[in-house]
Order: structure tokens, then sequence, then C-alpha cells
């Protein structure tokens, strides 16, 4: 900015900008100020201290000033159209799967849900499915599946016979999922399904499987009644003793029953409790045709139990699914209400066991 100085005499109706110059002039110098107010001419001396600036410099500061305005006008551009492509992609690859809930949701990632929506597609087709029909499944150009189908295939989630062959699901996708139901993941999708079917009844219930010969509680609910019965846990030996541990022992391949039967104790329990080898093999055939094993003061006369299978997605007994209730409670009327009761829960455990269906 030009600092000039301007006498007292300047009128008033001087433009603002050599007033303003006047200001900064009488702030910068006591002496010339002090001049003016006098209406005294101030000396070459005094004029000379006042700092200006040449042209040049005033060229510079307006380059200096037009630049960072570009700069900036920059900057913020670009971050504009970033924010607009990133909202784009967001919006594009939210195609978000039946049910599934889209309140809060978590920004997910673009590639990784076109593999899982390829592998749905697969899972939703046993025999396979061709490169032309998967991409129109999905709503991919072919050549973005084939990528995508070819990092799955290096990771065992799904392969190719041969070239042209259609794409199925690969064996790493079956054993992590019998990796993850060998841990908890069978009682954890189980556990609700017991616990409503053991308030529907009334009684304790039981979820076992067989886990090296011994029985293995999944999930266990007892019943809230004063009066209730409450299975009791047998070594190895004694399994038989128990509802489940029957079902669990019907359903074994012929020469693993064998050996586990010869392998029980048959001393103990009540009158009616078998006493061999043969006797307990004729019940479980007994039950497996009949499709629930059941027990009737065999163990005590004042209780009494009954069990199912419950089958894996393969159709392999996995486990049983029992009611333990006292023998007052479970009279000839309402035996088969008690087994059609447990024959819905076991197959409502069977649909979570499967999961649900596979969709594109």
């Amino acid at each position: 900015m030009l600092w000039k100085f301007v006498p007292s005499s300047t009128p008033r109706s001087e433009p603002r900008r050599i007033r303003r110059a006047s200001t900064i002039t009488d702030r910068h110098s006591g002496k010339i100020a002090a001049g003016c107010r006098s209406g005294a001419t101030p000396s070459k001396r005094s004029v000379e201290a006042i700092p200006t600036r040449s042209a040049p410099n005033r060229r510079a500061a307006s380059f200096n000033s037009a630049l960072f305005i570009a700069v900036a006008a920059s900057v913020f551009a670009i971050a504009i159209i970033r924010y607009g492509r990133t909202m784009y992609d967001m919006s594009k690859s939210s195609n978000v799967p039946p049910g599934a809930s889209t309140g809060n949701a978590p920004r997910r990632v673009q590639s990784v849900d076109r593999a899982l929506r390829l592998l749905a597609a697969l899972a939703a087709a046993p025999g396979g499915r061709r490169l032309a029909e998967l991409a129109e499944q999905t709503g991919l150009a072919k050549q973005t599946a084939q990528s995508l189908l070819r990092t799955l295939e290096a990771w065992q989630l799904c392969a190719q016979p041969e070239r042209g062959a259609p794409y199925v699901l690969g064996p790493r996708a079956l054993f992590w999922a019998r990796q993850w139901l060998a841990g908890e993941g069978h009682a954890r999708l189980a556990a609700p399904i017991v616990e409503a079917f053991a308030e529907e009844i009334g009684e304790s219930a039981l979820l076992a499987e067989l886990r090296g010969g011994a029985l293995y509680r999944l999930v266990e609910v007892e019943s809230a009644q004063a009066v209730a019965a409450r299975p009791k846990w047998l070594p190895p030996e004694r399994i038989h003793r128990m509802a489940t541990g029957r079902v669990l022992l019907a359903h074994l391949p012929e020469t693993a029953r064998a050996r586990a039967l010869n392998a029980l104790d048959y001393s103990g329990g009540g009158a009616r409790a078998p006493r061999s080898a043969a006797a307990l093999a004729r019940r479980l055939a007994a039950a497996r045709a009949a499709g629930f094993a059941e027990m009737i003061g065999e163990n005590d006369p004042h209780l009494a139990a009954a069990a199912v299978p419950v089958r894996t997605p393969d159709g392999a007994v996995h486990a049983a699914l029992g009611v333990y209730l006292p023998l007052g409670r479970y009279p000839k009327r309402r035996r088969p209400a008690l087994r059609a009761a447990l024959r819905a829960a076991a197959a409502r455990i069977e649909a979570a066991w499967r999961g649900p269906p596979a969709t594109a």
C-alpha cells in the first residue's frame, strides 16, 4: 500500500484512501503529524523517512495474491471432486442382500462384496454355473467376474474342473464351515430353539452329541417348575441309560455301534433296564424304526425321558434332543404331543444348521 504525506489543508472532500494515507503517516512520524496540525510545511528529511513501495513490488504483491487464490480454489475443487466420487462409489457398491438392514450400515468394500455375491450364486446352484450365467446373475462384467473367480479359485473357495466347465464351490468353503460348526457353532445356533422348546412344554430339555464315545452337552435348559427332572450325566460306559445317548447309539454305523455296545456297563439300573448288549441292540433297532427313544422308569421309577435325532445338512445324525420330566407328567395321552413337539424343535434346529437359502 502506498504511504503518502498529505498536509492538514487537505479538504474533507478528498477520497477516503488519501485520508487513510495521512492517518498511516501520522502513526509512523509524530513530527510530521504535529507539523500538519500547525499548518507548517514538513522538512525534507521527515518526508524521506516515510516508507514507500515501488511499482515492481506492487506488481509482485498482486501476482502472489492471485497465485494464492488460484491454488486455494484448485484445492477446494479437488476436495469436492473426490468427495463426489467417493459417494458415487459407495452408492454403486451398496447392493444390500435380501433381508439385510440398511440403517447405519458400515461401509462395504466393493471388491469383497462382488466376490461374496459370486459365492452366493454358486452356493445356490449345486450343479455349478458358467461364467456368463454368473456375470448375468450378479450384474458384473464378464472380465470382472472372471478375475474374481480366479482369485477365489486360488483360495479353493470355488473350482472349475476344466476350461469352459461350470464353476462350483470349492472344498475350502466346506472345510471352514465344518471348522466353525465343530467348535461352538452348533450350540450357538440351537440354544434359542432349545430354550423356546423347554418353555413351550414346561419341562427340562437337553441337546447332546457324541464326542470320543462320551455324551457331550451342547445345550441344557432346566424346567422352572417346583418339581422337575434333570438329566444325570453318566460316564461313557453308561450313556445307554440316557434317552439322548440311546438315540445317538442307534444311529451309529453298524460296526461302530457293535463295538460301542460291547464296551458298555449293563449293571445297575431299574428292573426295565437292558442287561446285555443283545437286549440293548433290540431296543436301539426299535428306536431307529420309530424315530425316537423312550425311557420310562428304567433308571428311576419316578422319571421318564424321550429323545429324537437331529441331523446335519448332509443327513447324518449329529445330535439328539431330549426331554426329561417326572413320570406323573408323562401320561399316555400326553406322549404323542410331546413327541410331536420334540420333532418340530429338532426340525427347527436342523434348519438353523443348514442356514438361510443362498441368494445371489
